[in-house]
C-alpha cells in the first residue's frame, strides 16, 4: 500500500519514493538502498518529521525532498 514516486535529480540520477501517507512515513531509495527515511512516528511533536539521512547523501537535498513530499500530500488533501 502507499504512494510511489520517482524523483529525477539534476545529475540524471533517479530516486524512488514509497510512502504510507496514512501513517505519515516514507522511504527514498537509490539503487535499492534507503537514502532518506522520514516518519512522524519518530517524534511525538505534532506536525514534525523525524528524518534519517544516509551517510554521504546531501542533507539539504534530503530536507528539500521531505518538504516537497509533504507539500504534495497537503495539496492532495485540499482537493
Amino acid at each position: 500500500m502507499g504512494d510511489h514516486f520517482t524523483i529525477s535529480m539534476a545529475d540524471g540520477e533517479n530516486l524512488a519514493v514509497t510512502g504510507d501517507w496514512i501513517d505519515r512515513e516514507f522511504h527514498v531509495t537509490r539503487g535499492g538502498s534507503d537514502v532518506i527515511f522520514a516518519s512522524r512516528r519518530l517524534l511525538a511533536i505534532r506536525d514534525c518529521y523525524g528524518i534519517q539521512v544516509a551517510p554521504g547523501f546531501d542533507v539539504p537535498t534530503a530536507l528539500a525532498i521531505v518538504v516537497a513530499l509533504e507539500q504534495m500530500e497537503l495539496e492532495s488533501r485540499a482537493r
